[in-house]
């Protein structure tokens, strides 16, 4: 499907971090499922799969709950998604 592009700044605007998050399409899970696959490193989203009903939205939904519960939300600059 895509990727999912987040970066994290300072109160200054000026970028700190930037997360890049793979989008997968998945024809053989449940087709409005969010499953999210976790780096074993930094326990952080290593990328989605998603079922084939799952728009745009609803995954921009995910990554601000998802940054809401790590605290991080009110210092996200932006979050694009590109679809491919």
């Amino acid at each position: 499907m895509g990727f999912c592009m987040v970066e994290i700044g300072s109160a200054l605007g000026q970028v700190e971090e930037r997360w890049r998050i793979k989008v997968i399409t998945r024809y053989n899970i449940d087709p409005d499922a969010i499953i999210a696959k976790k780096s074993y490193k930094a326990h952080d989203i290593k990328s989605l799969l998603v079922g084939r009903n799952v728009s745009n939205n609803e995954i921009k939904e995910y990554f601000r709950e998802y940054l809401k519960s790590k605290g991080l939300w009110e210092r996200v600059l932006s979050v694009r998604l590109k679809t491919t």
